[in-house]
């Protein structure tokens, strides 16, 4: 495939790692707000959350899930030849970036959300924000690094099966090593 596709530049891998990030994003948001709201959880979730905050709650999981996706491919030698990379060191990489993306979403969400609640006058107790902190670095990292490892290996998958199909389109072989 990379033969048909020819060499790669630096901003093509930028390119790649852009899409794979924004895709595994929208895919993501998408997938919770479908479960927030198949469960009635969505409209107590969107009342305590002001428009600002959702966005900065957004670009925060974009830019830590770009960033983590672009750490995935440049340790498994980029999108295009990831199948030529035996999957085991695929899936690693991939559950190491995204135990990392889980943990740094979670301390930028704890940052947004306490300078939201110090700037609408709701964060009245210092306290409150002593126990929550107490609570991410305790519980937070464990569930953060583990639902980020988890979903990072399944978008590799997801990936790797797109990487297939465009190989598939292009007339290629692309067969993942075992």
């Amino acid at each position: 495939m990379a033969e048909v596709l020819g060499q790669r530049s630096a901003a093509s891998e930028r390119f790649v790692t852009f899409t794979f990030g924004t895709f595994h994003t929208v895919i993501f948001i998408v997938s919770a707000v479908l479960v927030l709201h198949l469960t009635d959880a969505l409209v107590g979730l969107l009342t305590g959350l002001n428009t600002l905050t959702g966005l900065a709650l957004f670009a925060a999981l974009w830019a830590t899930t770009t960033w983590s996706t672009g750490r995935a491919i440049r340790g498994v030698g980029g999108p295009i030849l990831a199948t030529r990379t035996p999957v085991g060191a695929v899936v690693t990489r991939a559950a190491r970036s995204g135990g990392l993306n889980g943990v740094l979403f979670l301390a930028a969400a704890a940052v947004i959300l306490a300078v939201s609640a110090l700037l609408t006058g709701q964060g009245d107790s210092i306290g409150v924000f002593i126990l929550g902190g107490l609570f991410v670095v305790l519980v937070g990292i464990l569930a953060g690094v583990t639902i980020g490892a988890i979903l990072g290996v399944v978008f590799a998958a997801i990936d790797l099966v797109h990487i297939w199909a465009v190989g598939r389109l292009v007339g290629t072989s692309t067969q993942p090593q075992a």
